[in-house]
């Protein structure tokens, strides 16, 4: 073997003879067509409009009317987007509509959960106040950025999941990080499923705060293997994607840890040493667990709390006592037997 086939077969071995290309593995440009299923609860609706869009003929208009507590849902989904040991990258294009009331309650627009378990979402992004904020039962919990003055403009979300050993999620908003989670992203060791729609979950147990109707649009909504396919910008008639701003600003979070503080584009990195309250799941007080259903039926913003189980009474319910000590008849039964041994003598 000479030397430039040693080389070459040597670089093989390493890893570095040609680097992969870049994927597409699903994309959906504003259409009901092409999702694995979708879900409409409490009369919510999901159409397909032709203004707003992101540089295509349609987007998706989500619309959920108060009408009673309940659980209200419109959401399309995506089976098996990504399966442990993957680095799977999402984007989509997010669009408050311009007469949008920010409001304390929270109005899920995302969410990652067991592809078996259609009663158990995981991993919840979503809008409250004027924050993007993560949540739900899974590892990530945090602010990743602001809508402050966005209404009625179309939002960048890019997310990068590590479902490898000790994973990693990152986000960006409108190209810039702003949130960097350290964590286990593989949900018991099952392959995730991706969720796009609207959940207005305070509406279990309160009046409406913000729109009613609530409406909201998704667009250009892509699974993807680099950022740059992700990024609504590189499609569409748009051209490619500007690099993603990583400045380094924002260090890896342990997602087992407390919540980091509001890290917005183009705000300092948060005072590690500062003390930051711990992690609230949105609505882990107030909402109850909703009813599991076939088919996704029934399908909540909280897996279910586990019923704690029925502690037993120490004696029994009546009867003779097991265990514990012994009781007053057994006591007279040794002493009737003495006597009686002592009389035969």
């Amino acid at each position: 073997m000479n030397v430039r086939s040693f080389g070459c077969a040597l670089a093989c071995a390493m890893g570095m003879a040609t680097p992969l290309r870049a994927a597409v593995l699903f994309e959906n440009s504003g259409t009901q067509a092409g999702w694995d299923s979708q879900l409409t609860q409490m009369k919510g609706t999901i159409t397909e409009v032709a203004s707003p869009t992101f540089r295509t003929a349609t987007a998706l208009r989500m619309e959920q009317t108060f009408q009673g507590f309940g659980g209200y849902h419109s959401e399309v989904r995506k089976h098996d987007a990504q399966k442990p040991g993957e680095v799977v990258f999402y984007g989509e294009a997010l669009y408050l509509p311009p007469e949008w009331k920010f409001h304390p309650q929270n109005v899920t627009f995302e969410q990652w959960a067991r592809s078996d378990v259609f009663g158990s979402p995981w991993i919840l992004m979503y809008v409250e106040g004027e924050k993007l904020r993560l949540g739900g039962s899974g590892p990530a919990h945090g602010d990743f950025g602001s809508v402050a003055g966005k209404a009625g403009k179309w939002i960048r979300i890019v997310t990068r999941i590590d479902a490898r050993a000790a994973g990693t999620m990152d986000l960006w908003v409108d190209g810039q990080k702003t949130l960097s989670l350290k964590g286990n992203f593989v949900p018991d060791g099952q392959n995730l499923r991706w969720s796009v729609g609207m959940y207005c979950t305070r509406w279990r147990q309160e009046q409406p705060a913000g729109l009613n109707p609530m409406i909201l649009f998704h667009d250009q909504m892509r699974v993807a293997t680099t950022y740059e396919e992700a990024d609504p910008a590189s499609w569409g008639g748009g051209g490619t994607a500007p690099p993603p701003e990583d400045a380094g600003a924002l260090a890896p979070v342990d997602a087992g840890g407390p919540a980091p503080t509001p890290a917005d584009a183009g705000q300092p990195p948060p005072d590690a040493s500062a003390p930051v309250p711990p992690p609230q799941r949105p609505d882990a007080a107030r909402s109850p667990p909703p009813a599991g259903g076939a088919g996704g039926q029934g399908q909540g913003d909280e897996e279910p709390e586990p019923t704690p189980p029925v502690k037993k009474k120490a004696g029994g319910e009546g009867g003779c006592q097991v265990g514990g000590g012994p009781s007053p008849a057994w006591g007279l039964l040794v002493v009737l037997g003495w006597l009686v041994l002592r009389r035969r003598r």
